[in-house]
């Protein structure tokens, strides 16, 4: 939340965005315009960072973009489910769905772990 000083709220909004996409490497050109994120997305995801209670969970979040519902995921499966998820989950390039992709990644760690698994785990291929 912007502080009672901040004058141009929508501007110090913007500077934030660009500041993520410069981190993450997203780079676009006059002929291909930024994609627009709409005030109600980033309140989705702002909502899901804060609602993070493991701080390393809430850069997670914020990194891949992903909201409320993937924090609860991440939050509601065992700790060793979660380290895997999380130094592991590499959706491709362009992934439209990372959610979802998230969500399937899950659910290959946890039956891997069930088979007795531990390494070697593979992202779910196929559209999402």
């Amino acid at each position: 939340t912007p502080g009672e000083w901040t004058h141009n709220p929508d501007g110090k909004l913007r500077v934030f965005v660009e500041g993520i996409r410069a981190r993450h490497g997203a780079s676009y050109s006059a002929a291909e315009p930024a994609p627009r994120l709409t005030a109600e997305r980033l309140t989705t995801l702002a909502a899901g960072a804060a609602r993070a209670s493991d701080p390393v969970v809430a850069e997670f979040v914020t990194h891949w973009n992903l909201d409320a519902e993937s924090v609860e995921l991440l939050e509601s499966v065992p700790q060793e489910v979660r380290d895997t998820v999380l130094a592991e989950f590499q959706p491709r390039e362009g992934t439209r769905n990372v959610g979802g992709r998230l969500r399937a990644f899950v659910n290959v760690v946890v039956k891997n772990r069930e088979e007795g698994g531990s390494r070697g785990i593979r992202m779910p291929t196929g559209s999402v």
